[in-house]
């Protein structure tokens, strides 16, 4: 076997660990770079939302209305019912 292995020296590892993080760093910067490059103006001003509407002194009426009226409704009339009586008969 042969001790030329780079997994084998720890000293390796972390440099080819290190050079991939340092490349990887360049490759996202660059990307951050021109997605910043490439992205519209903002205005310098952005739309600032409403606090409160005021309200208006409009009038909701479309024109005079007329007073509302009662109108008696119909009602049931209480009667007194017969009531069955018993009457004696007469006996011989």
């Amino acid at each position: 076997m042969s001790q030329d292995s780079p997994f084998r020296d720890p000293e390796r590892i972390y440099n080819l660990v290190s050079i991939l993080m340092l490349v990887l760093t360049g490759v996202v910067s660059c990307v951050v770079v021109m997605a910043a490059l490439a992205a519209p103006a903002r205005s310098p001003r952005a739309a600032q939302p409403t606090l409160f509407v005021l309200p208006t002194s409009t009038s909701t009426l479309a024109g005079p209305t007329a007073n509302p009226t009662w109108t008696p409704s119909p009602t049931a009339t209480l009667t007194s019912t017969p009531t069955a009586t018993f009457t004696p008969s007469p006996t011989t």
